[in-house]
């Protein structure tokens, strides 16, 4: 017996008895054109049917093959009726025929066009120069070649789903001829067949044909999945048991046209919440860095942050741009104001801040940047710097480079990895194992955290190093003096560690705490210096290196100390250490004149003594965090007139105080919680503290872009990785309702998504 061809799935392959038309051409009319061929043949045993001995093993529908077959018997004339299907599916030759009715060839390697007679150059075997040249010089027949290519398009699924349907027909009419004789096939082939069911496709153009393509792009995407996976028999067989009418695309069709529609509708969601946002932002702010790739493309990247109206902090991922030519501060101040200026919806007053690392070519950049009002130096690129050059001392040197080296061996060595963790496991106590992390010039804190997982395991490392003294993993191991020395710096490292990572966040707003951790960070030496000769000169070199990047403890940074200002417990208390009221007053000052200036609201030339307010205990010695704040006398459900005098909101707002049991305040709730009390300084609160201290969010950028661009994508071209970056930075912070799409030879089409 021969199968029809129908599945893949040899239990599900259906070995059709096709019952024979008594009549020449019944089964004629039922089948489409055909193309592909389908042998049916039925054989029997029984010698008293003669037509139950037919094979049908034919190539034309209808006609009769007087063939002799090895199962008909001596003597015997057995018939053979051909039958064949077609699927229908027109040959490269007919679908190219509604284009070549606008050309006609004059040679092999020529052309010409019947509406303006041009000659084109073009192979036998390529028609892209035509499709070109009917789209750029006649738009007109480009338009009806392609609704006409889109009719035909669609006449072909429907051709294919009546062929399914034929076929299931016929089938279900041999399986009743089957069953009248049961003994000419078995039960488990009648209980395959009667499972077998060919559903018919969706059609291109529905809803749920272009819902799943959407599905299947944004699952793609977001999982950063090559684009080949849904060339895989498991992806196809995975996406034909959820929905079994679902078409699986060629990877082309996703690259080419789902991605480029999935970008335009993100791209659209994220220009709509701007424009609703921006126009009531009175400052915004940006992350710049630059990047190159596993394939040697560079990139810059631009993220905008800015606190709305509700006073919710966002960010969004404007762009990540391939970055031609040298890298000089002209260069990134022009490719910066392209992508600031591509922002829709930005108020024409807004100030715009700038947060990038401390390279001249960046700084400098953003100096000479038109669309650019200030420039903060990232404060984790500061952190990381002064923690790297106060861990190259003499004294720190050896055992630094022993837990680089210990890192090193473990990842290039699974028998030294081995061995470690079965020393953990005969420990006693039992010490669980840890992966030595391998520090990263350019992921902060990574020597920190291999430290950290080298300490954890002490006790099973000095095991090693003594029972396998001479070894390169034992060599590697610090000893029991280099264990101390880890012990005394770990902990002022931890303090570095915990200020990085609070102030690289991008959910919550950060500017503030910078005075706070930079009074913390000062008094490491105080504060930890007792631990030992090492933790001592740790702690010296890192101030060392600190002070001269962030001078008077980061109170020379105007942003800084009016953000602290704003904040509803700090209220600016951290520039009146060491008494400087000097500081806090200027701020006050800066402050109250900025808003005057971009509101045009009446303020005093100078702010009368009266009007100060004192701090009624003494904020000497305070050296954490906990400690940064000041009680003020409290001034409970603070009510104002309807003056909206930015001094006399400054006045009361400064002599309030906030009920808390603990320093962390969601300062953007209270914001919006008393912007009736404190109208104006509401909108200098939502313009400062959006803010960000550091460039993490940029850095964040790129390091999505190295997790889309593997090492088996490395040559994805770098308009399509934009393209991924954008979608993947942005998609979760949209919603899109309805859906757009570009379909071939027909108008833009929308799609309910819920």
């Amino acid at each position: 017996m021969a199968a029809t061809g129908l599945s893949d799935d040899p239990v599900m392959e259906p070995l059709v008895c096709s019952p024979l038309s008594d009549e020449d051409g019944t089964d004629e009319d039922v089948l489409p054109p055909p193309k592909r061929k389908e042998f049916i043949i039925r054989s029997s045993t029984s010698n008293s049917d003669a037509e139950d001995d037919e094979q049908t093993c034919a190539t034309t529908l209808g006609k009769s093959c007087t063939t002799p077959h090895s199962s008909a018997k001596k003597g015997s004339t057995s018939k053979c009726t051909q039958l064949v299907r077609y699927s229908g599916t027109p040959t490269r030759k007919t679908l190219n025929r509604l284009l070549w009715e606008n050309f006609a060839r004059t040679d092999p390697k020529h052309v010409e066009c019947r509406h303006c007679k041009a000659f084109l150059k073009t192979t036998d075997a390529s028609t892209t120069p035509l499709h070109a040249h009917l789209r750029n010089k006649h738009k007109i027949k480009y338009s009806e070649y392609l609704a006409a290519k889109h009719k035909q398009d669609v006449a072909k699924v429907d051709n294919e789903n009546a062929i399914r349907t034929a076929i299931v027909d016929r089938e279900r009419t041999a399986l009743q001829k089957i069953n009248s004789k049961p003994k000419l096939i078995n039960q488990n082939i009648r209980d395959a067949l009667s499972q077998c069911k060919v559903p018919a496709k969706y059609a291109q153009n529905s809803q749920a044909q272009l819902k799943a393509d959407m599905d299947i792009t944004i699952f793609l995407v977001t999982t950063n999945q090559p684009f080949s996976l849904v060339e895989e028999p498991g992806f196809k067989r995975f996406v034909e048991s959820m929905d079994p009418r679902i078409i699986v695309k060629n990877k082309s069709t996703y690259t080419r046209s789902k991605c480029p529609q999935l970008l335009e509708n993100v791209k659209q969601a994220v220009e709509k919440i701007l424009q609703n946002d921006l126009p009531f932002c009175d400052g915004i702010a940006f992350t710049s860095d630059t990047w190159t790739s596993r394939s040697n493309d560079p990139f810059q990247s631009l993220t905008l942050h800015y606190v709305s109206k509700e006073f919710e902090l966002k960010k969004f991922t404007v762009d990540c741009k391939s970055f031609r030519g040298r890298h000089t501060s002209e260069a990134i101040a022009k490719l910066c104001d392209e992508m600031i200026n591509s922002i829709p919806g930005i108020n024409s007053s807004a100030m715009k801040y700038a947060t990038t690392d401390s390279g001249a070519n960046m700084l400098k950049a953003m100096s000479i940047a038109n669309e650019i009002t200030d420039n903060l130096k990232c404060f984790d690129h500061i952190l990381n710097t002064c923690v790297t050059k106060a861990l190259e001392q003499n004294s720190l040197r050896e055992v630094v480079g022993q837990c680089k080296n210990l890192a090193t061996l473990t990842h290039r060595s699974s028998l030294s990895q081995q061995k470690i963790q079965r020393s953990c496991d005969e420990n006693e106590p039992k010490v669980t194992y840890r992966k030595i992390i391998q520090p990263v010039c350019t992921r902060w804190n990574s020597l920190h955290a291999c430290m950290d997982s080298i300490l954890a395991m002490k006790s099973p490392l000095l095991s090693i190093k003594a029972t396998e003294n001479g070894t390169d993993l034992a060599n590697a191991i610090p000893d029991e003096c280099g264990f101390k020395k880890l012990e005394q710096i770990i902990k002022p490292l931890d303090e570095i560690r915990r200020a990085s990572e609070m102030l690289s966040a991008e959910d919550k707003p950060t500017i503030h705490l910078v005075l706070c951790y930079m009074v913390t960070l000062s008094n490491l030496q105080a504060k930890y210096g007792y631990l030992g000769k090492e933790s001592l000169e740790l702690c010296r070199s890192f101030t060392d290196h600190l002070n001269p990047r962030v001078p008077n403890k980061g109170k020379n940074e105007y942003i800084y100390c009016a953000a602290n200002l704003l904040h509803p417990r700090f209220k600016g208390s951290v520039m009146k250490l060491d008494n400087d009221q000097f500081t806090f007053e200027g701020t006050k000052n800066r402050l109250l004149r900025e808003y005057s200036l971009q509101y045009g609201a009446p303020t005093e030339n100078s702010i009368s003594t009266q009007d100060q307010l004192t701090p009624s205990e003494s904020t000497s010695g305070w050296s954490e965090l906990e400690k940064l704040t000041k009680e003020f006398e409290a001034v409970d459900n603070v009510e104002t007139t309807k003056q909206s005098d930015v001094q006399k909101e400054m006045k009361i707002f400064l002599e309030s105080t906030v009920r808390a049991d603990h320093v962390e305040v969601d300062v953007l709730q209270w914001w919006k919680k008393n912007e009736r009390v404190f109208p104006c300084l509401a909108k200098c609160a939502r313009r400062i503290l959006g803010i960000p201290a550091t460039s993490a969010p940029s850095e964040r950028v790129f390091s999505c872009s190295g997790n889309i661009m593997t090492s088996q994508r490395h040559q994805l071209a770098s308009k399509n990785l934009e393209m991924l970056v954008y979608i993947k930075q942005n998609f979760d912070k949209v919603y899109i309702p309805k859906w757009k799409f570009d379909e071939v030879g027909t108008s833009k089409c929308s799609l309910n998504y819920a």
